[in-house]
């Protein structure tokens, strides 16, 4: 299996045995559309993969409050340390037909909206508090974009990305501390903004967009009542563990 420095490749998320059989979906599909491209999974069972060529799995246990939105984050780091540019795709997704010719602009490439325009519009109760993050980071948020979480390129250095993930885990745990749970977008948009990372949608991805096809598998299904109490027990401890792990910023978290 090629571990080397590559020139693209795709990471994804697969926790619990349901996101475990989508990746198994989307994995068929890379292997039938592009033969060789390799994909990222950070997942909770690693060992689920075993013996799938086109596959670098990761072991990850959850660390967002209440969802994994911003785990993302992990996979893609891992992914700049192995190629020049990583494609973070919901593992929902599939893909319909062969991949086009992926020569990707440095910085983010995906869909994004002014942030300021696009918060004001679909949670204005969060805005304030994003406000006052900005501010935080010395960011002038008219200079950020809100970027779709689902489907984007992150196209830098390893050193650059590191930073980069570094900074969105910083701004994720303030959103999560102060009861913003989802809405990774707004993160991943804060600090390329921080960055100066050029955040485009060109042509590039929108071919890519058009073989892409997301079904959309977040609708959470009824639970039994063991399910719902380790569910409790857990958020509890990621909880905690932000919390405990606040304290060494106390200033920047709290005030």
């Amino acid at each position: 299996m090629q571990t080397g420095k590559g020139k693209h490749g795709f990471c994804t998320l697969a926790l619990g045995r349901r996101y475990h059989l989508m990746a198994k979906d989307l994995i068929g599909d890379l292997e039938q559309y592009s033969p060789g491209t390799q994909i990222i999974i950070y997942t909770d069972d690693p060992s689920f993969f075993d013996g799938i060529s086109n596959v670098l799995a990761f072991k990850h246990r959850q660390v967002g409050v209440q969802h994994c939105y911003h785990d993302k984050r992990f996979a893609i780091a891992k992914g700049l340390s192995l190629f020049s540019a990583v494609t973070f795709i919901d593992v929902d997704a599939r893909l319909t037909a062969p991949l086009p010719v992926l020569n990707w602009a440095p910085g983010i490439s995906g869909y994004y909206e002014d942030l300021v325009t696009h918060v004001s519009r679909f949670t204005p109760e969060r805005l304030p508090t994003i406000e006052k993050l900005a501010r935080k980071i010395d960011l002038d948020l008219s200079e950020a974009a809100w970027i779709g979480e689902s489907l984007f390129t992150v196209c830098t250095d390893q050193n650059q990305g590191e930073e980069f993930c570094e900074l969105w885990g910083r701004l994720a745990r303030y959103l999560e501390l102060h009861k913003i749970q989802a809405g990774a977008g707004n993160a991943v948009g804060m600090a390329a903004a921080k960055l100066g990372l050029s955040v485009q949608t060109d042509e590039v991805w929108r071919s890519l967009k058009q073989i892409y096809n997301h079904t959309d598998a977040s609708q959470r299904r009824p639970k039994s009542p063991w399910q719902n109490f380790r569910r409790r027990l857990a958020y509890h401890r990621r909880l905690n563990l932000t919390r405990f792990s606040a304290l060494k910023d106390f200033e920047f978290y709290y005030f």
